[in-house]
């Protein structure tokens, strides 16, 4: 059971980078402020990625502990809604990052943590999306 957690979550993990690479381009076109020098593949790899662990590692743990799969899930989603909700109040507190080499927002700098905050769901959606597919229920 826990290989087929884990690999759920790398799966949602992958997806969630995909949709927030995805993000970063048509956002980039759309409004002409191409932010990816701040939210880079690898960074965004890497966040999507821990948050989809976690929720996988936290889901393992329910799963044993409580023995019912629907209150497992609950929990689990409750705590990754309730987490990726948190980032968002905590990425509004981040001061605005170093000046961007990219020229099309410099001196926009200031717009990135708002632009910032979609991207925080991703994974917590990607997770809850492919996490169906191990469901007992």
């Amino acid at each position: 059971m826990f290989i087929r957690i884990f690999i759920i979550a790398i799966i949602s993990a992958l997806f969630g980078t995909l949709i927030s690479v995805m993000y970063t381009g048509v956002y980039a076109k759309i409004l002409t402020m191409d932010f990816s020098e701040g939210a880079s593949f690898i960074r965004l790899l890497a966040y999507n990625t821990m948050f989809c662990i976690g929720a996988g590692l936290f889901y393992a743990v329910l799963s044993k502990a409580v023995k019912k799969d629907k209150w497992a899930t609950f929990l689990t989603n409750f705590i990754v809604s309730t987490a990726a909700i948190g980032l968002v109040f905590y990425q509004l507190t981040l001061p605005d990052p170093a000046p961007f080499k990219n020229d099309s927002v410099v001196g926009m700098e200031s717009y990135f943590n708002t632009f910032f905050i979609p991207i925080l769901f991703f994974p917590a959606l990607s997770w809850m999306t492919f996490k169906s597919l191990i469901s007992k229920d």
